[in-house]
């Protein structure tokens, strides 16, 4: 039986041995690739986190899509609305405790001035009243009394100056008022020693519309 040798010089073996079997040991062994470790497979073992992901949602009902969203990253800004969000919902009470304490707070300041203008302005009204009354009561006993002393001048004179000061506290409209009864009174008292009608009447007429508008201010407090 001939002898031939065999490539890489191994032994020899005869010609007619070639359909014989040949031992595990001596075929050529190739390596075995697992799906994941395969080098074909590193591109798409990147992609497959999105893939899947997309996949998913896709595919998922409205609450499982729900519950694959919730395990999504959360941008920094939503993040940040959701801890205010959740610290609003455990402080509400507290934070309406706050608000309810701040407006009554706010409330009771604004009344508190409030009614002490109006104090101050029916106090003055009231003094205005009673110096306008005065006047008028003085006036007429200077031109109908023929009362002409020197104390009845000073005593007009008097109450007039103090409508005029008082008048600035009730409004502007009585402040106005009150100049315009100053300047009648200033411009005609020589007249009442003389029984100058027309000086009377300005003067009354001024005394008229001064209290009217005091009046008119009382009103405006209710």
């Amino acid at each position: 039986m001939p002898i031939v040798h065999r490539r890489g010089g191994e032994g020899m073996m005869p010609r007619n041995a070639e359909s014989a079997p040949v031992p595990d040991s001596a075929r050529l062994k190739r390596p075995r690739w697992t799906r994941s470790e395969h080098p074909a497979n590193g591109y798409a073992a990147q992609c497959a986190p999105t893939l899947t992901a997309a996949n998913a949602m896709s595919s998922a009902s409205p609450e499982q899509a729900t519950h694959l969203a919730d395990d999504q990253p959360i941008p920094p800004a939503t993040r940040r609305f959701s801890i205010v969000h959740e610290l609003v919902r455990q402080n509400a009470l507290a934070l309406v405790s706050l608000f309810i304490a701040l407006f009554g707070l706010g409330y009771n300041t604004w009344r508190n001035e409030t009614t002490e203008h109006h104090r101050n302005v029916r106090q003055s009204a009231f003094i205005a009243l009673d110096a306008l009354g005065e006047v008028q009561q003085l006036a007429d006993t200077r031109f109908f009394g023929a009362e002409h002393s020197e104390a009845n001048r000073i005593a007009i004179w008097g109450r007039v100056t103090l409508v005029r000061d008082i008048a600035t506290l009730v409004s502007a409209d009585t402040a106005e008022r009150a100049d315009a009864l100053f300047t009648a009174w200033s411009g005609n008292a020589a007249a009442f020693d003389n029984g100058d009608a027309e000086a009377e009447r300005a003067v009354a007429v001024a005394i008229r519309e001064a209290r009217a508008q005091v009046l008119a201010d009382l009103q405006r407090l209710r």
